[in-house]
Order: structure tokens, then C-alpha cells, then sequence
């Protein structure tokens, strides 16, 4: 399902990794059948796979993470979007 918002394979490669790839696809589809926009759908399927890319560095699943964890990851993601510096934590 990814394909409908994403043609390029290295992308798509991309996007299918880390902790999240077992479920992207379907996120994706939920996202098509509710009828978010192209450009809603793509960011909140990046900052999904940002997620899991950031709970695999934390050492957590999908199935383990908690409040806390949603907290910590929006404060590192709020950083790093105003801020140019490549100094900031990863994620």
C-alpha cells in the first residue's frame, strides 16, 4: 500500500525498515481508506518509520514502549525539525 504514496523503490526500501516495517503497509492503507491527503499520509508515514527507527536505538518494540518513550521521541523530533545543527541526538 505504500506504493500509492511512494513510487521510488529505494524509498520504499527505506521506509520498510527498522521496527515499524510490519506494519507501514497497513498504516498506509488505513490512511488511503480514511482519505488523508497525499502530503498528510506521507508525513505521518515518515514520522512512523522515524518512530521505529528511534525505538530499535532505544532498544524497544512496538509492543514495549510507553508514554515516556512518545514523550522523549517528540521532544527529540521537535529539535531536530527547528534546528540545523548535526549535532542533535539520533533517532
Amino acid at each position: 500500500m505504500l506504493e500509492y504514496f511512494f513510487q521510488v523503490p529505494l524509498v520504499l526500501k527505506r521506509l520498510r525498515a527498522g521496527a515499524s516495517s510490519p506494519y507501514i503497509d497497513r498504516f498506509a492503507g488505513k490512511l488511503k481508506d480514511e482519505g488523508d491527503s497525499p502530503w498528510t499520509a506521507t508525513r505521518h508515514l515518515r514520522s512512523a518509520v522515524h518512530f521505529g527507527h528511534f525505538l530499535q536505538l532505544q532498544a524497544l518494540s512496538v509492543e514495549s514502549f510507553d508514554d515516556e518513550t512518545v514523550v522523549e521521541f517528540e521532544s527529540i523530533a521537535r529539535a531536530r525539525e527547528h534546528s540545523n545543527d548535526g549535532n542533535l541526538p539520533p533517532y
